[in-house]
């Protein structure tokens, strides 16, 4: 639990930044410049039309980054090795055999 934790914890400053890029970005699309046209209150477009388009790249690298950083640990991969821990799934040495 504690790798995936590290793994999503160190890229909220990346999905923050893409986010804010994303935000940027559907501010000027038509939809949105119609619905300043229409009057309507800046704070709800940023949150009903701006904010639901911008979230959905985000939202799908947060799961395919979840699905990652579990698999990895699952397989005893980077994460569990850089903290030197063993990976729930993986195997005890075999004891040396005595001839």
């Amino acid at each position: 639990m504690l790798p995936a934790v590290t793994i999503v914890v160190t890229s909220i400053g990346g999905w923050l930044i893409s986010m804010r890029n994303m935000m940027v970005t559907t501010m000027s699309e038509d939809y949105v410049r119609l619905a300043e046209a229409k009057g309507l209150s800046r704070r709800r477009i940023m949150y009903k039309y701006a904010a639901r388009n911008a979230m959905l790249p985000s939202l799908s690298g947060f799961a395919m980054s979840l699905g990652s950083s579990s698999a990895a640990h699952r397989d005893g991969g980077s994460s569990s090795t850089i903290q030197g821990w063993a990976a729930c799934c993986s195997r005890p040495p075999k004891p040396p055999t005595i001839r």
